[in-house]
């Protein structure tokens, strides 16, 4: 029962008992019975105004708080010391209202921020569920069923997030040639830490920076060779010119035409990183392709231990390329996929498939194969898996692929144990 209820139950008995001792008493005790009445009547009033109308107010105030109606204002009750609360509780309540205002619109800024984020962010609760994703996790984990974890993100980039210690950033490559920066962070709600994953692709930067490192590695040592083979050579060219006897005379001239031919090779070596932009046109990807497999079948064992075929799907596809660059990395690929399947010591086969929606060709070859880690490291300049090999003919072909703004990858799939090198092209279209 409220006490404004109560109050006017009170004043009602009271104005009652008034009535009825002016009625029931003498008439010599109605003046005091009345003025009795009065001052009680004005003390109620009195106490109304002084004590129940604020203590109302103020009940009305925490109701407000406890709802969160922070538009709301309490009206003064004519009383001063109410009133003064009721100043500070209004100015109270324009602060929080101007704070919460303030949170909202950070809070929808910080959204809008992560949505447009290209890095994906996926948030998890205090125990590791995750409770949201950008629209860029989204595109690189898939949708993810309800009670995933921060821990359970399918693919090896998820198992390569879940390896992480809260706090930690690795770079991260993968077996189709991309590379992420996966960082396992966490911040604090409630005074507790919650954990989250920003998964970035750093694929562009890395490859930009290795390349160039590369080169300035290549044009360095070709520098600096060929300084050494022209004074060498100075000196051998003035010894071919002195009397010398027969045999001497021979090995300086053959001396001298091994620096020549070596300053030619370090200078073409040098000049084989310089790769360049390519000059696209309209062709038929089936026709480029195909007129290539001559030449394919020259980088063959003559014993037909390895053959090579094409197969064209999809109608004939037109693609926007530099013929003579994309030839040159096809020459590189199919003369890696070779050699793989001799360093296995027996007979293979080779693949190419041309398909359209999306334009691409598949090289595939049922060599030995390739583990992740070493796929994930291909394109990296001077890594190779062969013996005698220099690690610039995958980073080569990776250049004019890029150039050409295709995807590509080279993965061994574990399903057929087949070896694939997959390029897919911007777009396509059909003649």
């Amino acid at each position: 029962m409220s006490s404004r209820f109560i109050y006017i139950i009170l004043f009602a008995a009271t104005l009652a008992v008034t009535v009825m001792a002016a009625v029931w008493l003498p008439a010599d005790f109605h003046p005091a019975v009345i003025v009795a009445g009065v001052v009680l009547l004005a003390l109620e009033v009195w106490l109304y105004v002084a004590l129940v109308r604020p203590v109302r107010t103020l009940a009305n105030g925490i109701g407000l708080i406890r709802a969160q109606d922070f538009s709301s204002r309490l009206a003064r009750v004519g009383q001063i010391d109410a009133d003064r609360l009721v100043e500070t509780f209004n100015r109270m309540m324009d602060v929080l209202k101007s704070e919460r205002l303030r949170l909202n619109e950070r809070n929808n800024f910080l959204q809008l921020l992560i949505d447009a984020s290209p890095a994906a962010i996926v948030v998890g609760d205090f125990d590791g569920r995750v409770t949201d994703c950008n629209p860029a996790a989204v595109a690189l984990f898939g949708a993810l069923p309800p009670g995933a974890t921060l821990a359970s993100l399918p693919g090896d980039l998820g198992a390569a997030c879940a390896s992480l210690p809260r706090g930690a950033s690795a770079m991260v490559r993968l077996s189709n040639t991309e590379i992420y920066r996966c960082s396992s962070l966490s911040f604090m709600e409630s005074g507790f830490s919650r954990p989250f994953l920003l998964v970035e692709s750093v694929t562009e930067e890395v490859r930009r920076a290795e390349r160039q490192a590369g080169h300035r590695i290549v044009r360095a040592m070709a520098h600096e060779v060929n300084n050494t083979i022209g004074g060498v050579g100075t000196i051998l060219e003035i010894l071919a010119d002195t009397p010398l006897d027969a045999p001497m005379h021979d090995a300086v001239s053959a001396c001298l035409e091994r620096c020549r031919a070596l300053s030619g090779f370090v200078t073409d070596y040098a000049s084989v990183v310089k790769v360049p932009a390519p000059e696209c046109m309209p062709e038929n990807l089936s026709e480029m392709v195909a007129g290539m497999l001559p030449f394919f079948s020259g980088l063959l064992p003559r014993d037909g231990a390895i053959s090579i075929t094409m197969h064209a799907d999809g109608g004939n596809v037109v693609v926007n390329a530099d013929k003579a660059l994309f030839q040159q990395a096809m020459v590189n690929i199919v003369k890696n996929a070779a050699e793989s399947i001799l360093s296995a010591g027996g007979s293979g086969e080779i693949r190419i498939e041309v398909g359209d929606a999306p334009a691409r060709v598949v090289v595939a070859d049922n060599g030995p194969g390739l583990s992740s880690e070493v796929a994930g490291r291909l394109f990296a300049p001077f890594f190779t898996t062969k013996p005698t090999g220099q690690g610039l003919g995958l980073m080569l072909v990776g250049e004019i692929l890029d150039g050409h703004r295709c995807r590509y990858s080279l993965r061994t799939d574990p399903t057929d144990g087949l070896t694939r090198f997959s390029i897919i092209f911007p777009s396509s279209r059909k003649q």
